[in-house]
């Protein structure tokens, strides 16, 4: 919600950037690879635990999207 351009346009690069980094440490497949799969994709388990314990975050923790309220996680209907 940043009202410059210029602010908003390097959070929303600091997010991707941020997410490919992580997602390229856990050897997991990206979006548009020939080995990506929406269900079924393999990770580097050593650096799942690295990551979890670099962020506080416990091992088990379920990371998909919840879809609730009939919005598929968009929020509540109104």
């Amino acid at each position: 919600n940043a009202s410059e351009p210029l602010l908003a346009s390097f959070y929303r690069f600091h997010v991707y950037y941020t997410t490919r980094c992580i997602l390229v440490e856990l050897k997991d497949a990206l979006q548009g690879d020939t080995a990506f799969s929406w269900y079924d994709n393999t990770y580097d388990a050593r650096a799942h635990a690295r990551l979890c314990n670099e962020f506080g975050v416990k091992q088990n923790s379920d990371w998909r999207q919840k879809l609730d309220h009939g919005c598929q996680g968009f929020g509540a209907r109104l």
